[in-house]
């Protein structure tokens, strides 16, 4: 069974190399892909911003994997996940793993997604849950179902002999899903407020942000143990952060000094009633949805018994 990886190397100077080092004893081979510059999903990002990753400072010369930068020019995340997954498929490998740089896994959880690789006769897509941490790895984040696990969009897509391919971002078109029991400890946001900055401005959901300056200003740089709904996008998704009581794996370490200590400046008038703006409107799109879900659910019921008679 030939396994390989795919990472994306834009603006990820926090983790890359420490992600490097945790997936390379359990792979064949790792594609990076480097683009100079953001994707499209910000025409002024795209402009004005250059990749603040130098390829110079990732580490791959002592690797226990053979490893290809692939340097491209993508219009957006899909076509550079793409690009990597027809790489996979040239060179037959039969699974291509998908860990962001901001993604590491246990020892523990890497055998299981093998063993779960080499098992798999009729699955085109492994997807992992994922525990997604704040600021610091002590922060943890608060779900909308009360706990600090979510699904991840795949952590393993099925290379050859396969027509699956990425729709939109990480998002792919695979039919045959499974979800494993092998955690994915997510530092997305354990990072400078720079880098922050520079992410929300240039990722794959930078539209999708109610007011980029406003979510970094409130919910970033200001944030509180108080502070609710953090998701940029989707801010009903992240209710809140709080302490992480569990044991600390060992690669956690390597994040603990950033923003170790976080002191929050105060808000003042204007930003407190702009965060209020905000949480009300991230209740109101909840209830939205809610009730929307609800309507659907009635209707099909409806019909269903119509059938029946």
């Amino acid at each position: 069974m030939k396994i390989c990886l795919q990472v994306i190397a834009f603006n990820v100077d926090t983790w890359i190399n420490e992600m490097l080092e945790n997936a390379a004893p359990h792979v064949d081979k790792i594609f990076i892909a480097y683009p100079p510059r953001p994707w499209n999903y910000s025409i002024k990002s795209r402009t004005n911003i250059k990749n603040p990753t130098d390829i110079k400072n990732i580490k791959t010369n002592q690797l226990q994997c053979e490893v290809e930068i692939v340097y491209g020019d993508w219009n957006y995340d899909e076509d550079t996940r793409n690009a990597l997954l027809q790489k996979a498929r040239n060179e037959e490998y039969d699974w291509m793993i998908i860990q962001d740089a901001d993604e590491f896994y246990k020892e523990d959880a890497w055998k299981t997604l093998k063993q779960e690789i080499e098992d798999a006769t009729d699955t085109e897509l492994l997807i992992t849950p994922w525990i997604n941490f704040w600021k610091n790895p002590r922060y943890v984040i608060v779900n909308k179902h009360n706990g600090i696990k979510s699904l991840n969009e795949g952590a393993a897509i099925k290379a050859k002999n396969s027509a699956c391919k990425f729709t939109y971002s990480r998002t792919s078109n695979a039919i045959k899903r499974k979800i494993i029991n092998a955690d994915c400890y997510h530092y997305g946001y354990v990072m400078s407020d720079q880098a922050m900055k520079t992410k929300i401005n240039t990722w794959a959901h930078a539209k999708q942000i109610k007011e980029i300056k406003d979510w970094y200003n409130i919910k970033w740089l200001n944030w509180t143990e108080e502070t609710k709904f953090l998701h940029p996008s989707s801010p009903y998704e992240w209710q809140y952060a709080t302490w992480y009581t569990l044991e600390q794996p060992l690669f956690a370490s390597h994040f603990m000094r950033l923003n170790n200590n976080i002191e929050p400046t105060r808000k003042g008038l204007y930003l407190t009633i702009k965060e209020f703006r905000w949480d009300r409107w991230s209740d109101l799109v909840r209830t939205t949805r809610y009730l929307k879900k609800v309507v659907r659910n009635t209707i099909l019921n409806i019909g269903l018994r119509s059938k029946k008679h």
